[in-house]
């Protein structure tokens, strides 16, 4: 015998949601069929007035499907920006009755005015479960329960109230309109938003300030309070009112409400924006590491470096003025060199936020062979004070005053002890008048070449506007000063490299390198490449030679590049990839050019030289992922295979209010031009560091391993802490006889043993937490035994 089976298919309607409307608007569909929005337009929703159903807001391609199980007309509107459609579903059951009891058609009331709105509704077939309620396409409320009441605030003008009633069954059904007007009546209290305006696209990473006028004939203002819709932002107490806040990703709808002394209250009209950022957010990569505390109890340390060769000790710098030693991973009491007398003045070291101090470190290529002339040199980059009737090698490059100096200063290692330099062996090389205190750069390091490289910032001020800033153009683009450049000499004492074809500086201290690419007429020939804005950190990766540089950014974008001689890196023309403009002007006001997602421009204009990009992506990111980057090195170590050739670098914080705080640290595939967040499985699997560390530094050892150098204090702190980066632990575990083997990578956990059952009672494993390796006794008495690795 042959059966047929039959079924009847659901039908699909489909609605494009448009840039401001639902294409079709209205649907009729049958009981059990579907609708399909398909977004072609960018922030909408698609979301119920009854609550039936909610699309969430999302962008163009997105598809969002809903079956409707039951009859009735069902209203729906974008959340976002509030057009509407109705969905006509056939069939089933009745829907539910409503109508607007109270205020009447007509009714009249004056502000300010709270107006109580009640509606009746029933239901034939089934049971109201709410009433919705509107002023035109504002949602006011929704009750629950009868009496279906609101109170609603109702601004000075003409109001259209209706009230959606929904019932068990899905159904829903909308009052005929009341309308009903709100005068200013006998105090005329005002409130505008003056800032900012409707409609405006703003950067979501920087704060919005938001700015009212509010008058009042009959009485005084007291007071403003601020909301992004229902939600209060703050409150501001005095003329001119305006109050600072930080704003997600998407659109807003900003009000002000206004009070006086008399118990009056006016509400503004809403301002409508929409928060955007410059560049995807940099999510969480797939290698974990485990960060294992090396040093702590320091102030604010910021970079690391071993000497050429040796495999026991890492030179920590701290912005104090301190130059501490880790050796064979534990950190030497006394300071390796101390120059806090130095550094502070000019550093505040009380100052969170100061940027001068003891910034750099470098040992000489030939720091370990008795005869090189850099046998035992190193070399320091620290700020200064400008003794009496002195002045710097260069001094700021206009009238501007130079407050303060930072130099390059060499120095000898002790002969007697090879974790102490000695105090006495100081050479002033090369210095740099400075007149604001910030955009110092930071990193001075010997290339493949044998030359030392210095990079130094713009000068200071925003834009490369200000007192100590050449004009026109700025000094980055300037070649006449060494200000947001990369430099290139060779530090040593000429008198000691007789040999040499490179000329001697003027003031006699260095070489110049014959072919620095800059030799024309005033042209500094000690630069090396220019367009920098803060080159707080750069590295060589010791296997391809790259010179790797981290150029921090002004109000949204920090990027990373790849420095050649004579390249032009586009500050302050370009932030990044992005289009700059440095003063106002018929381009627009000053700062990254354009509302974002702003006016990117990879290659144009030529001559520039643009962030490092590859086959994914480009390496650069917005202020919504870090407010300043801190360049690392690229990673040459054998710990972490998977890390191999990736640059390794972080961002010195999320948060910039009331300090900052909230670090991360990054990798980067320089090759996809891919950025990726390391997730921290110590500290719950978050990328951001506990306890708002900062990341202030990276090291490297010997080895090619890598330290990050973070902090929650100043530089007169205890807050400072010196991490490796290192493998998550995996215990491994061999039988041998009746000895259980157990091992992991690194010292530092805690072995923890529990019998018999899982539970909360965990118990130290004796000897385990100054090793990586121990072997336990197998006591059969015990049953089953477990064993985890407790991280510090």
């Amino acid at each position: 015998m042959l059966l047929k089976h039959s079924v009847t298919l659901a039908a699909i309607s489909n609605v494009d949601i448009e840039s401001g409307a639902f294409n079709p608007a209205n649907v009729t569909i049958n009981v059990n069929d579907k609708v399909i929005w398909t977004w072609v337009s960018n922030f909408h929703s698609s979301t119920s007035d009854s609550g039936l159903w909610d699309s969430g807001i999302f962008n163009t391609g997105h598809v969002y499907t809903n079956t409707f199980t039951s009859a009735g007309s069902f209203p729906y509107t974008c959340i976002v920006h509030g057009f509407g459609g109705t969905v006509n579903v056939q069939g089933g059951g009745s829907a539910p009755t409503v109508a607007i009891s109270s205020p009447t058609d007509g009714a009249s009331f004056t502000a300010p005015a709270i107006v109580p709105i009640t509606a009746t509704a029933q239901d034939s077939d089934g049971s109201v479960t709410n009433v919705s309620f509107f002023d035109g396409g504002t949602f006011l409320g929704r009750a629950n329960n009868t009496p279906y009441t609101v109170a609603a605030g109702l601004a000075i003008g003409s109001h259209a109230l209706t009230a959606v009633a929904a019932d068990n069954l899905g159904l829903s059904t909308t009052s005929s309109v009341v309308n009903v007007t709100v005068s200013a009546g006998a105090t005329p209290l005002s409130v505008t938003i003056t800032d900012p305006v409707d409609n405006a696209i703003l950067n979501s990473s920087l704060a919005v300030t938001i700015r009212a006028t509010a008058s009042d004939t009959g009485g005084s203002v007291t007071n403003v309070q601020f909301f992004d819709g229902l939600l209060s932002l703050g409150n501001a107490t005095n003329s001119p009112y305006s109050f600072s806040a930080s704003l997600a990703v998407g659109w807003h709808a900003l009000t002000a409400v206004a009070f006086d002394n008399l118990g009056a209250t006016a509400t503004s009209a809403p301002v409508h924006v929409t928060m955007g950022r410059y560049l995807p957010p940099i999510t969480n990569g797939d290698i974990a590491i485990l960060l294992q505390p090396i040093a702590t109890n320091l102030a604010a340390p910021d970079y690391a470096i071993s000497p050429p060769g040796d495999n026991s000790r890492l030179f920590v710098v701290e912005q104090n003025g301190l130059l501490r030693v880790i050796q064979n991973g534990a950190l030497l009491p006394e300071a390796a060199l101390d120059i806090q007398s130095r550094v502070s003045p000019p550093l505040v070291r009380t100052n969170a936020n100061d940027e001068r101090g003891f910034l750099g470190l470098a040992f000489h290529p030939g720091y370990t062979n008795p005869a090189s002339p850099g046998y035992r040199t190193l070399y320091t980059y620290n700020s200064e004070q400008i003794p009496a009737a002195t002045m710097p090698t260069y001094p700021v490059p206009t009238t501007a005053t130079n407050n303060y100096k930072n130099v390059v200063n060499e120095w000898k290692i002790s002969s007697t002890n090879a974790s102490v330099v000695d105090p006495t062996s100081r050479r002033e090389v090369i210095s740099f008048g400075k007149n604001a205190g910030n955009h110092n750069g930071g990193t001075l390091a010997f290339g493949p070449d044998g030359y030392m490289y210095l990079a130094l910032g713009d000068g200071g001020d925003a834009n490369d506007v200000g007192l100590s800033h050449i004009v026109p153009g700025g000094n980055a683009q300037n070649l006449s000063t060494p200000l947001g450049k990369f430099l290139r000499f060779d530090p040593l004492n000429p008198a000691l490299t007789p040999g040499s074809s490179d000329p001697i500086s003027a003031n006699g201290q260095y070489r110049i390198p014959a072919n620095n690419p800059f030799q024309g007429p005033g042209q500094l020939k000690e630069i090396y490449a220019y367009g920098m804005r803060n080159p707080y950190r750069f590295s060589f990766d010791h296997v391809t030679g790259d010179l790797i540089h981290s150029d921090v950014g002004q109000n949204n974008v920090e990027e990373i590049d790849r420095i050649v001689m004579g390249g032009n890196y586009g500050w302050p023309i370009k932030e990044g990839d992005f289009l700059f403009n440095r003063t106002n002007g018929p381009a627009g006001a000053a700062g990254t050019i354009g509302a974002p997602p702003g006016n990117r421009s990879p290659g144009s204009p030529s001559g520039f030289i643009d962030p490092i990009s590859g086959t994914l992506g480009t390496l650069e990111y917005d202020h919504n992922d870090g407010i300043s980057i801190t360049g690392g090195f690229v990673y040459r170590g054998t710990a972490i295979p998977e890390l191999y050739g990736k640059y390794i670098f972080g961002d010195l914080a999320l948060k910039t209010a009331p300090v900052r705080a909230d670090g991360r640290i990054f990798y980067a595939d320089l090759q996809t031009g891919l950025i990726k967040a390391f997730p921290l499985p110590q500290f719950g699997g978050s990328a951001v560091l506990p306890n708002g560390l900062t990341v202030h530094g990276f090291g490297q050892d010997a080895d090619g391993e890598l330290y990050a150098l973070v902090t929650n204090t100043s530089a007169n702190g205890t807050g400072g802490i010196v991490y490796k980066i290192a493998p998550l632990r995996q215990l491994v575990a061999n039988l041998s006889s009746n000895n259980l083997d157990i091992s992991w990578s690194i010292a530092g956990g805690r072995l923890q043993a529990q019998t018999n059952s899982l539970g909360g009672n965990w118990v130290d494993v004796p000897n385990s937490t100054a090793t990586n390796h121990v072997v336990v006794p197998i006591d059969p008495a015990n049953g089953s035994v477990f064993y985890r690795l407790a991280l510090p």
